[in-house]
């Protein structure tokens, strides 16, 4: 019997270590693959976590069919909203341009649109604002570069971020 319960705690603790690390909602076919059980099990252990956060900020909800989320409670989040820094996502033609300045070093401000469009030049000059790039001038152009902020940002420094996106796109085939 102890065997049992120590591998149903286990399969509690990845399933919730699933759900709070995961930026989107994990769907069920996820969560069984990580605990190799069926549903029914699956669904008693997301039944069980969801009692022991009723007395805590967080909670578990089923967000669509079949797809979880750890989220802070609605009344939570607006009492602790004013003491926290106005975090955003980076939109994605944001990111695009920010991977390309990691992927390639000094590229130019000129490349950049070249390559992803007009458009990037309002990203750039966002992604300057925000301290997460700087720009040196190069003839009638920029030479683009990250910025320590990106550790901060993204907690990743600015090589750990090139080679994230390194490895990412080696990982990719024809891209």
């Amino acid at each position: 019997m102890e065997r049992f319960t120590l591998s149903r705690e286990l399969d509690k603790i990845l399933i919730e270590a699933m759900l709070f690390a995961s930026e989107d909602p994990v769907p069920e076919e996820t969560l069984l693959k990580l605990t190799g059980k069926e549903k029914t099990y699956l669904l008693e252990l997301i039944s069980e976590l969801s009692r022991e956060y009723e007395d805590r900020a967080m909670e578990i909800v089923e967000v669509s069919s079949g797809k979880y989320v750890m989220r802070l409670k609605g009344w939570v989040a607006e009492e602790i909203k004013p003491f926290l820094k106005e975090k955003y996502r980076l939109p994605r033609g944001m990111l695009r341009v920010l991977a390309l300045i990691a992927y390639k070093e000094g590229v130019t401000k000129k490349e950049v649109a070249s390559r992803l469009g007009k458009e990037s030049y309002k990203y750039i000059k966002r992604l300057e604002e925000m301290g997460l790039i700087s720009s040196e001038p190069l003839g009638r152009t920029s030479a683009l570069h990250l910025t320590e902020r990106v550790k901060e940002y993204f907690g990743l420094s600015p090589q750990e971020l090139k080679e994230m996106i390194k490895r990412e796109l080696g990982s990719r085939s024809n891209d």
